[in-house]
């Protein structure tokens, strides 16, 4: 009976899962088209901070109860499930166009948060009065600084970019042919109501997959590896896979550079504010596998302003040899 209860809440996360992302794409688009916001603005604010949820709870939760390890490795499996896995899949459903102030600014400054990880994590190396590898509360507050000029940044944009429309006027917009439009107040309880199943949904789903590998005998090791590394990576995955398919490519790559800009800055920067975050030296050779896949997804945005399926289907590749490196 259990296991017939945890298959059926299995398949009530992933409907969630979808669904949420339906929404929550459809919501952030009319958003986006109401008020003159760039698309990729949306992907790289609302639904980045959204989809981080889950990474955050499960890192602010390690780290207040001394697991450091798992608090700095989920932030780092995150973000390369998120360029190698999340833009690999999204990219077979449609070419990703990358805008050229994602690659001028936006993927950068991603760049620029994953090499601080680098360095933060050889303070041990580069300060030789310091005996443990850690990232300190100082290192964490300064996470946060970089989040809060991030924030800034995106504020000019959105400030400079939408139009004159007042909320009134906000329904009366321009109909789409293939997304019908929507008032702020629909658009926004979408925007609600998809995070949340999104958020649940993923919850669900790591639960009860985590259940089934216990009641299957699969080792932990391996329930560990795959349930979470790519769970809480599941609200991005559904959310950029939807976005392709609807053509709102912006969305999703805005999506996955604004999670792993949030998941470090955000998520890794207050958990090392809360609890200092003392980790084990092979994460670091995760470290330097996460700065490696963000350059790959910068030469191949630069090359081309897109990430095209051959390129998918290597980042795919990329993320295959990885999980099977870890799971030998």
């Amino acid at each position: 009976m259990d296991l017939l209860i945890q298959s059926g809440l299995l398949f009530i996360g992933f409907i969630l899962l979808i669904g949420g992302a339906d929404k929550l794409v459809e919501g952030s688009s009319s958003i986006a088209r109401g008020f003159g916001i760039p698309t990729v603005i949306i992907g790289l604010t609302i639904i980045s901070l959204g989809t981080s949820l889950p990474e955050l709870m499960v890192s602010l939760s390690a780290s207040m109860s001394g697991q450091n390890d798992f608090a700095v490795g989920n932030i780092i499996g995150s973000n390369i499930a998120n360029i190698a896995l999340v833009l690999g899949l999204a990219s077979l459903f449609a070419v990703l166009k990358v805008q050229s102030s994602t690659v001028k600014k936006e993927i950068p400054y991603m760049l620029l948060a994953t090499v601080m990880l680098v360095i933060f994590m050889f303070d041990s190396w580069i300060n030789p009065g310091i005996t443990q590898n850690i990232i300190s509360r100082s290192e964490g507050i300064l996470y946060i600084i970089g989040l809060a000029l991030f924030m800034m940044y995106l504020f000019f944009i959105i400030k400079n970019s939408k139009k004159d429309t007042a909320d009134a006027e906000f329904a009366d917009a321009t109909p789409d042919e293939e997304i019908p439009p929507l008032t702020l107040t629909k658009s926004l309880v979408y925007i609600i109501l998809g995070l949340l199943a999104l958020v649940y949904g993923a919850s669900v789903i790591i639960d009860s997959a985590t259940w089934l590998g216990n009641y299957f005998a699969i080792p932990e090791s391996v329930i560990g590896l795959f349930v979470l590394a790519i769970g809480t990576s599941l609200p991005e995955i559904a959310t950029s896979i939807i976005a392709a398919r609807k053509g709102e490519v912006d969305l999703a790559v805005g999506n996955v550079v604004g999670s792993n800009i949030f998941n470090l800055l955000f998520v890794l920067g207050i958990s090392a504010t809360v609890s200092p975050l003392l980790f084990d030296t092979k994460l670091l050779l995760d470290a330097f596998i996460l700065l490696g896949v963000s350059f790959l997804f910068y030469i191949f945005a630069i090359r081309g302003m897109s990430i095209n399926k051959t390129e998918g289907i290597l980042l795919l590749i990329f993320y295959v040899s990885y999980m099977s490196y870890n799971f030998l």
